[in-house]
């Protein structure tokens, strides 16, 4: 098997994964950005961390394709980079080059937004549309657009780098650029945080943003403030009691309030898979049952959904299923420490297609040798292109390999030689 790594570079932190080329995550991991000294540490962390998974994993470097790293900066086709304020770098380099010396495998650099818009158009919410735009929200803002199939750069690399548009000529402070009233002050996650502490530090008024804290005149009343504020149930948060207040001599001398800091408890993964899909559906006015079933052995989830008129949700070959299985599986392991594998099903779909690929994979192998030509199938996802390579694996006279690019990848069945 032969492996590829794909590289997150934050501003707070470098997400990782180690992937097969057909794009399937093997694992997935995170380290912490530092940006301090000029950002002289974040790609020799970066290798280390790779290099680190490759040595876990057994993995020689003749195994590995390559690496592919966005970075929150503009980046030329040639790995170039001028910028990155988030990062501490305020010097022109040549990012691919260098990582890669590190490594020893090839190296190929984009900017973040550019490489996640692909990432969507190949695997994600974009697969099979040729025109994408796709918005960043994190440290900074960072956008990709994709016009005909390709991504647009620019001439210096910052083809589709909204997050220094200028918005607002009285936003407060400056932003990492340098300049003034950029969307990133106001849209981003700093830029969020900046303006809340602002505000908080030019009020007095009662606010959940201070660390949680609530004030009543008893612990019971705080207690049910927080509920409100946090807009959630007793049984979903925990609190801690700072003071639990007085009522004071005759009721009114020296009274003191009850204070309490509550905030949310951290929900398991199948409590959030279950609020995500009720959410979705109650958008479309479905009535679905969800069982879920977490095998923490081999860290897999399998959710079933039944109910009236499923074929809404399974769609043309199973792509709107595919769809809700791929946006579940970004949910829950945003909240999961390792990865963790989601299968969504309805009405027995994933097994009930996977016979029909095999059957079909049969018929083609048929026809391939009775004609002495190879036959091209339509295109089809990772996994139903494995499921067709496994039906014909041990034919004595077929072959079979996968062309094209996504989302177009599809599978060739041939005479072997």
């Amino acid at each position: 098997m032969k492996y590829c790594f794909g590289i997150d570079l934050g501003g707070t932190t470098v997400k990782l994964g180690l992937f097969d080329t057909e794009g399937t995550v093997l694992d997935k991991w995170e380290i912490k950005t530092r940006s301090e000294n000029g950002g002289a540490n974040i790609l020799p962390d970066i290798a280390e961390a790779v290099k680190g998974k490759m040595e876990e994993k057994g993995i020689n470097t003749a195994d590995v394709v390559g690496a592919g790293i966005g970075v929150p900066g503009p980046v030329t086709n040639d790995g170039y980079i001028n910028k990155a304020v988030n990062l501490g770098w305020n010097e022109r380099f040549n990012v691919e080059e260098k990582l890669s010396s590190l490594l020893g495998v090839p190296v190929k650099a984009g900017n973040d937004a550019n490489v996640a818009a692909l990432g969507e158009m190949w695997k994600g919410g974009g697969a099979g549309a040729e025109n994408v735009v796709f918005v960043t929200l994190g440290t900074g803002v960072g956008g990709g657009i994709i016009i005909g199939g390709k991504i647009v750069t620019g001439s210096h690399g910052a083809g589709g780098e909204i997050g220094h548009i200028h918005v607002d000529d009285d936003i407060p402070g400056y932003c990492g650029c340098g300049k003034k009233g950029c969307l990133e002050q106001v849209a981003s996650a700093t830029g969020i945080t900046n303006l809340a502490n602002q505000a908080l530090a030019a009020s007095d008024k009662p606010s959940m943003l201070r660390e949680g804290e609530v004030s009543a005149k008893t612990v019971d009343e705080a207690i049910t403030d927080a509920l409100i504020k946090l807009g959630t149930t007793s049984d979903k948060i925990e609190y801690e009691v700072i003071e639990k207040g007085s009522n004071g001599l005759l009721g009114f001398i020296g009274v003191k309030p009850a204070k309490i800091k509550a905030w949310k408890k951290a929900s398991g993964v199948d409590e959030v898979a279950r609020e995500f899909l009720e959410n979705v559906f109650r958008t479309m006015d479905m009535e679905v049952k969800i069982d879920i079933e977490l095998l923490e052995e081999s860290n897999a989830m399998n959710i079933d959904l039944s109910g009236d008129d499923m074929g809404v949700l399974i769609g043309k070959r199973g792509q709107t299923l595919d769809s809700l299985q791929y946006l579940v599986s970004l949910v829950v392991n945003k909240e999961s420490k390792s990865f963790l594998k989601v299968k969504l099903d309805t009405e027995n779909y994933r097994a009930r297609r996977k016979e029909t690929l095999e059957s079909l994979a049969k018929n083609i192998a048929y026809k391939v040798k009775r004609t002495k030509r190879a036959v091209s199938l339509e295109p089809m996802n990772p996994y139903e292109r494995r499921v067709i390579h496994s039906a014909l694996q041990s034919d004595k006279y077929v072959s079979t390999r996968s062309e094209g690019d996504e989302p177009f990848r599809h599978v060739v069945v041939y005479l072997k030689k």
